[in-house]
């Protein structure tokens, strides 16, 4: 008991130091600002790390069953290595930051694809949805602890060039830490080539999922994360804006996903996860109203960053887990992965949209997109819990 306890302690303290170094890629339109550049090129380089993302993730299950996923985990923590060392050394904006969004992208999606599948075979499916809302919530911790930390150096007079040097520290060291872990993530050998000859033949169905009760967390994962795009990447953007500091919004949106998901996790992932959604998507619209509506008001931006961190905090951990337990086990590792990549998908296919909105129409016409976009997500949230409880 107490080696399993310290190895999900291990593990949780990996993904904190993984998350946190990818944090800094938040404060990424300082950077591009100060280097000549604006939201549209922020959103290039997300597309970039995008592009690279669906051509990595789709074979993340596969490499994981062949090398294990703490090892996946570990090079992808390598190649963030590698971009943000790109991001310290670059002094203009050229086709370097490109490269940089090419391996991030490359290295966040493979942990982030593999980092769930060392969780699987330590688990049952009733601790699962507890165990998938705790990793979460260390990722968040770290993502958000990365912009506030950056801010809160820039203000004591640290370069943005200086402050990338934290972020390859990070980066390297829990790299280091899942390598270590491997030995302990890995199947026999035998099993691993008995699934992934398996995993080759089945690989790919991806018409198949669609038609299985998996449509419903896929699309709202896709939803969900094109509004976590914009929020996330632009926030720098729009506090400059406003007149707010940045650093607000990420410690209070980081504050209402950590305490939610420990409070809430696990009541909310007994039986049918999707029925809390609606409430809670309903909730995520009011935080971007509050956006829509506010003029330099540090109150409201912080109401909104706890309305937005509460909902989806809840929200994707509920939709990952009713993924993976509606899906037959043999098929888990699959829709994992597909559940992923409609994460990447938003998550990096989105803020380039974001972007030139912002650009050509403002932050008004982009939260009122978003709204809609929820709008949807609630919709099919809904409709999801539904046929989820007649079945």
């Amino acid at each position: 008991m107490l080696k399993q306890n310290f190895k999900f302690i291990v593990l949780y303290l990996s993904c904190f130091m993984a998350s946190f170094s990818y944090g800094f890629i938040y404060i990424l339109p300082v950077i591009v600002k100060n280097l000549g550049g604006d939201t549209v090129d922020v959103g290039l380089i997300l597309s970039y790390a995008g592009l690279a993302a669906l051509m990595v993730v789709g074979f993340s299950g596969r490499l994981s069953h062949f090398f294990g996923a703490g090892k996946i985990c570990s090079a992808g923590l390598l190649c963030n290595f590698l971009g943000f060392l790109i991001i310290y050394k670059m002094q203009s904006l050229g086709p370097s930051i490109y490269l940089a969004g090419l391996l991030l992208g490359t290295g966040w999606s493979l942990y982030y694809a593999a980092s769930p599948m060392i969780i699987t075979p330590w688990v049952s499916d009733v601790r699962r949805g507890q165990h998938l809302g705790l990793m979460a919530a260390f990722v968040v911790l770290g993502t958000g602890l990365g912009p506030c930390l950056g801010q809160a150096l820039l203000l004591h007079g640290a370069s943005i060039k200086n402050i990338y040097l934290i972020p390859l520290f990070l980066s390297f060291l829990s790299a280091s830490l899942f390598y270590i872990q491997a030995g302990e993530s890995s199947a026999p050998r035998a099993m691993i080539s008995k699934v992934a000859i398996k995993s080759e033949k089945q690989a790919f169905r991806i018409f198949k999922i669609l038609k299985s009760e998996a449509r419903y967390p896929l699309a709202m994962v896709f939803l969900g994360a094109c509004m976590l795009s914009a929020m996330m990447n632009f926030q720098t953007v729009y506090a400059d804006e406003q007149q707010l500091n940045f650093s607000v919004y990420y410690f209070s949106y980081m504050s209402a996903v950590v305490l939610s998901r420990f409070l809430f996790g696990n009541f909310l992932s007994r039986k049918n996860p999707l029925a809390a959604t609606p409430l809670l998507l309903l909730l995520m619209i009011l935080g971007l109203a509050l956006l829509l509506i506010n003029h330099h008001n540090p109150l409201f931006y912080a109401a909104s960053a706890l309305s937005l961190g509460l909902s989806y905090g809840l929200v994707y951990p509920l939709i990952k887990t009713q993924a993976v337990n509606i899906t037959p086990q043999h098929e888990r590792q699959e829709v994992l992965a597909y559940f992923t990549l409609s994460y990447f998908l938003g998550m990096y296919g989105f803020p380039l949209i974001a972007g030139f909105v912002i650009k050509a129409y403002g932050f008004t016409a982009l939260f009122t997109t978003l709204i809609v976009l929820v709008a949807l997500d609630c919709f099919i949230g809904w409709r999801g819990s539904k046929r989820v409880g007649l079945t």
